[in-house]
């Protein structure tokens, strides 16, 4: 706004100053005119009037010169004192005109003090006219940008509206699907009410069922208590019986035992077949009694296993009862928050049309705000129009200043009244005096800061003339560079179709080398795949060594039970021996005998699995050796193709240290080519001459200009350092300007804060005197075009500044360009480089071929000449 209202004080300044131009061209034009009239009322009288036509007739020489003398005597004297009365006439029109200048000084002056006063008042109004347009366009935009939050609102209000409608219909669907549910779980609850009325009916019967058999395994136990005591009682019986045999064999002892022995034998086999018989049916009725206790363990184990199965799945359905009667209040639940949604969304709803009739007379009040705008900008208008036609009358107010003294001389007689508050004014202004010598030291500071920060700009003008000229130096080095780089890209065409055949057989021996690195990782990949295998193969084989260690471990254990058990057997005594001990024997053989057999069936699935087990040792064992002797064939191989390739490999390092060796031959070569074509190396063919001297020649003309090439790179690098370095300097340069240029500005704002001040204070002491007013004015128009003059420097010093950017800028978009080219001759270096190594590997196998077959056609020609 600032410099806005300034640029308008310029021009109308500078309308002013045409204006008096124009004047002053008007007055230099009338006084010329009045020159030429003066010249020509001033005229001198002619040759002829003064020499009478009759005294010439009859007059000599001398008297004829002594009048010419005279007259031009007279003429001289007659021309001096014209120009005598020219002078002075000229004298007193210029005394004229100075008084006439003078006073249209005076008037001039009044007038300019009087545009000044008024453009200064023109200058108020406009500020004051341009902040009411900035606080309308700030209302403006504030009610565009309040109108743009209600669009928003609005839309994001409209967008949860859709929202919550589409969550409405989708929580009804919800509803919907979740009463179809509902119905549906509670038919499943009906039927698994049901259900379980039938499981506790059959739980019932199966509880009654169970108490059965726990009185029937009752009744078993007691009955089996009741056989055992039986058991024991005719054991006891047995024992009394063999104790009356026994007394009875001595008693009868004494008897004859021939007679008796027979009888007696006799009742002892009755007597041991009848409790033989007895016991067998206690041992039949035993195992009978045995397996049904058996059986009706299992069936009520069966039934546990079944009750609690039972259980289970009442305590799951009990639980699915549970869960089914929480999702039924959570649906319950959630029919009342769809209600209490639907209520929100009627609120929303009713919300929203009360946010809509809000926003529709929102949008009116904006459009009644854009309209008001409107008519503000036109009012805008109309006042710079009327701005226009006051500026177009300021040149009819020369003759109002009359009036305007005439009330000052009113204003004067009414200043008396105001005198006493006068004083107060009189030392405000004597600070306010101060604080403008304060401001004037400033100015003269800044005066001193503006040289300086000139001689400072002379001399980055002439460090700029010096980049200049070294930029001049670097194009004129740039474009030799081109030219030899253009003669090396010839050189380079023609050494690429002799490079071509090398660059084939050097893809040839790199698609070869790829093919065998191919080649060696497959192996290798193989090598490592068999390893694994054989690593989980020898873990297999542990594992199954370990398992038949075991086996034989388990099968040793077997075969000492056996023995233990076989010792056993022959150790226990006959029934006809000791007849004592004959029920322990029967039980003790039963169960050796079931253990033996048990015994006999480990073993037997023991061997069985061993033999398994060895055919397996043997078929991995097999698997291992077939294993080793491939990679063992993979070694070799590998083996092989690693002596190839070392082989390889030293037969180029062979042909590298030939070529390195060659190198300072070929150069003294082609230093030399007469010597070498008049002593030639090897054979004596001329070819074989000719062709290692155009290759030597083209390999020292490449050696050349890649030691030039290089040389050209290592100066330009040092040419970009130097002029980063004076980027650098530069910018710092100017990092320091710009740092002075905001100081400045910042200065520069506070003596137009300070201006402003003075100029109202200014405007209050117009109102009390018109002198002090009249000299305000001049001090403010000197301060202004002070100011004008600093505002012009520092935007010619902006500009400068911009200049020297837009220069740095082009320097480093140069040294971007240097950088660039530098890479690009780097490259085509590394390039030349590995071509001339590839020419120097094609001239060596060239010069090998050359010799093999020179080699061989010598021997045809030697084999001819002894046939």
């Amino acid at each position: 706004e600032i410099d806005a209202t300034n640029r308008s004080s310029l021009a109308a300044e500078s309308k002013e100053k045409e204006e008096l131009h124009n004047q002053l061209d008007e007055a230099l034009f009338l006084n010329g005119m009045l020159k030429d009239t003066m010249l020509e009322v001033l005229s001198l009288p002619e040759v002829n009037s003064a020499i009478p036509a009759k005294d010439m007739k009859g007059c000599n020489e001398f008297e004829l010169c002594s009048w010419f003398v005279n007259y031009h005597h007279d003429s001289i004297m007659i021309n001096a004192i014209a120009s005598d009365i020219e002078f002075i006439v000229l004298a007193s029109e210029v005394e004229q005109e100075k008084i006439q200048l003078q006073t249209q000084n005076l008037m001039f002056t009044e007038v300019l003090e009087g545009l000044k006063t008024e453009a200064t008042l023109w200058k108020v109004d406009q500020d004051l006219g341009s902040l009411a347009i900035y606080a309308l366009h700030e209302e403006n935009s504030n009610t565009r940008i309040d109108s743009e939050n209600l669009k928003r609102n609005k839309d994001e209000v409209m967008e949860s509206l859709l929202a919550t409608r589409e969550e409405n219909s989708k929580l009804r669907y919800v509803v919907d699907s979740l009463e179809s549910n509902i119905k549906s779980l509670q038919t499943d609850l009906d039927g698994k009410a049901k259900a379980l009325m039938e499981l506790q009916c059959s739980h019932a019967a199966i509880c009654k069922e169970l108490e059965l058999k726990a009185e029937v395994i009752e009744l078993g136990i007691s009955r089996e208590n009741a056989l055992r005591s039986e058991n024991d009682l005719l054991k006891h019986e047995k024992l009394d019986i063999l104790c009356k045999d026994q007394r009875m064999f001595h008693l009868v002892s004494n008897i004859d035992m021939e007679k008796l022995s027979f009888s007696f034998q006799a009742y002892l086999d009755q007597i041991n077949t009848e409790v033989q018989k007895h016991i067998d049916e206690q041992l039949t009725t035993v195992m009978k009694f045995s397996n049904d206790l058996n059986l009706v363990q299992l069936s009520v184990e069966e039934l546990s296993t079944h009750n609690s199965f039972l259980q289970s799945e009442l305590a799951r359905k009990d639980e699915l009862a549970k869960g089914l009667s929480f999702d039924l209040s959570l649906l319950q639940e959630s029919a009342s928050v769809a209600k209490d949604q639907a209520d929100q969304l009627i609120e929303l709803t009713e919300a929203i049309t009360s946010l809509e009739h809000e926003v529709a007379s929102k949008s009116h009040d904006l459009d009644n705000l854009v309209s008001g705008s409107q008519l503000l900008e036109a009012q805008v208008m109309k006042s710079n129009e009327k701005i226009l036609v006051l500026e177009e009358q300021l040149a009819s107010t020369v003759g109002e200043l009359n009036a305007v003294s005439m009330e000052n001389t009113e204003l004067r007689s009414q200043l008396n009244h105001i005198e006493q508050t006068g004083y107060s004014m009189k030392e405000e202004l004597a600070h306010k005096s101060n604080t403008t010598e304060r401001m004037e030291e400033e100015l003269i500071e800044l005066r001193n800061l503006l040289d300086e920060r000139n001689s400072f700009l002379q001399n980055l003008q002439n460090n700029f003339s010096k980049l200049s000229d070294e930029k001049q130096y670097c194009d004129s080095q740039v474009l030799l560079l081109r030219e030899k780089l253009e003669m090396a890209q010839a050189v380079a065409e023609e050494s690429e179709a002799i490079a071509t055949e090398a660059r084939q057989i050097a893809d040839e021996r790199k698609t070869y080398a790829a093919e065998k690195d191919e080649e060696v990782k497959l192996l290798e990949r193989s090598i490592e795949e068999l390893e694994s295998t054989i690593f989980a193969l020898e873990n297999q084989v542990g594992n199954i060594k370990d398992e038949a260690e075991r086996q034989r471990i388990q099968r040793e254990e077997l075969e000492v039970e056996l023995q233990r058990v076989r010792h056993q057997m022959s150790s226990v005594p006959s029934s006809g021996k000791v007849k004592s001990f004959a029920e322990d024997g029967m039980v003790d053989s039963t169960d050796s005998f079931r253990h033996s057999r048990e015994i006999h069936t480990e073993l037997l699935s023991a061997q069985e699995s061993i033999k398994i087990l060895q055919k397996e040792v043997a078929e991995k064992e097999s698997e291992i050796a077939q294993c080793k002797s491939h990679i063992s064939e993979l070694n070799l191989h590998a083996e092989a193709a690693a002596r190839e390739y070392k082989q390889k490999f030293m037969e180029l390092e062979a042909m590298a240290h030939q070529v390195n060796t060659d190198n300072p031959s070929t150069n003294a070569c082609s230093m030399r080519p007469e010597k070498i074509s008049l002593k030639p190396r090897g054979s004596g063919s001329p070819f074989k001459c000719i062709g290692l001297g155009f290759v030597q020649q083209v390999n020292s003309e490449k050696d050349e200009e890649l030691s030039a090439a290089k040389q050209r790179i290592v100066e330009l690098e040092g040419i970009a350092a130097s002029r980063q370095r004076e980027i650098f300097m530069l910018n710092a340069k100017l990092a320091t300007t710009e740092s002075m240029t905001h100081d400045v500005i910042r200065d520069m704002l506070g003596v137009k804060m300070n201006m402003t001040t003075w100029a109202t204070l200014v405007d209050k002491q117009q109102k009390i005197s018109t002198k002090e007013s009249v000299a305000y004015q001049t001090e403010e128009s000197k301060e202004s075009n002070e100011l004008m003059k600093l505002k012009q420097q520092l935007d010619e010093f902006i500009e400068e500044r911009q200049s020297w950017i837009d220069e740095i800028n082009q320097r480093q978009s140069e040294l971007g360009a240097a950088r660039i080219t530098v890479e690009q001759l780097r490259q085509k270096e590394h390039f030349m480089v590995a071509e001339v190594d590839l020419l120097k590997v094609w001239q060596l196998r060239f010069l090998l071929e050359r010799k093999a077959h020179i080699s061989f056609s010598i021997a045809m020609v030697n084999v001819c000449l002894l046939y």
